[in-house]
Order: C-alpha cells, then sequence, then structure tokens
C-alpha cells in the first residue's frame, strides 16, 4: 500500500492532481483554500468512481478473491471496538497523514512529502497487525 502510494504520488498524473488521494486530503486543500470548489467536487466524485472501478475490475479478474469473507468487497467493517472507535482511529489516522502532508510539504523536504505519506500508510498497516482488536 505504501508503496502503491509513493507510485501514484510521483507519477505524471499525481503530480498534475497534486496526488489527492482521498476526500479528506482533498477536503483539507479546498479549507487551506489551495483548490477551487469546483476541483475538489470533481476531485471526489472521481475518487469514489475510482475506488469503485477499482473493485469492479478486481471483480472481474479475481471473483472468489473480492468476495472472500475476509475482503468483504473491501468494505471495512468496524472490529470488537465498534464504530465509534473506528471513526476515531480513521479520523487521527487521516489528522496525522494530513498534518505530515502539509509539515513536510511546507519544508525545505518538500520533495520527498509522496515519501513520508507512504511510510506512514506502511505504518498504520503494520500497527493494525500488531494491535489486537
Amino acid at each position: 500500500m505504501g508503496g502503491t502510494a509513493v507510485f501514484l504520488i510521483y507519477s505524471g498524473w499525481g503530480k498534475k492532481s497534486g496526488a489527492h488521494m482521498n476526500p479528506a486530503v482533498t477536503l483539507t486543500f479546498l479549507l487551506l483554500k489551495r483548490i477551487s470548489r469546483v476541483d475538489a467536487f470533481f476531485y471526489i466524485v472521481v475518487q469514489f468512481i475510482g475506488g469503485l472501478l477499482g473493485v469492479l475490475v478486481v471483480l472481474l479478474l479475481f471473483p472468489g478473491f473480492v468476495k472472500d469473507d475476509s475482503v468483504n468487497y473491501v468494505i471495512t467493517i468496524p472490529a470488537g471496538n465498534g464504530i465509534m472507535a473506528a471513526f476515531i482511529y480513521e479520523f487521527l489516522m487521516s489528522f496525522i497523514l494530513i498534518g505530515a502532508i502539509l509539515l513536510v510539504g511546507n519544508s525545505r523536504l518538500k520533495k520527498h512529502t509522496g515519501y513520508f505519506a507512504g511510510l506512514l500508510l506502511v505504518i498504520y498497516l503494520v500497527l493494525k497487525h500488531l494491535i489486537p482488536e
């Protein structure tokens, strides 16, 4: 996941679009007035369409995989801690990610921002498997 994010961020499309990977990034840049409302609207629409198309492509290529109970069409279902805990975790991860993007992106290390974002995704995934539900 981290490598995929880094690849997309530094790809031609990522450089052109600002690599807005999800609505949290887009909404942050909208609130900071770094993109227009119209651009933010279409970025978010396309992000949802891209996610849907991605699932449909995998469903066509590997139907057994995406239907498996462990994947469940890539639906995130809160574990034993419930919906509120899942919301808080997701909020904190997004807050830290956006904070890192803004902090590194406005420093002398700004050309490495994508690597920091990818590293954070790796850390999140490692922690997900280390922290018991």
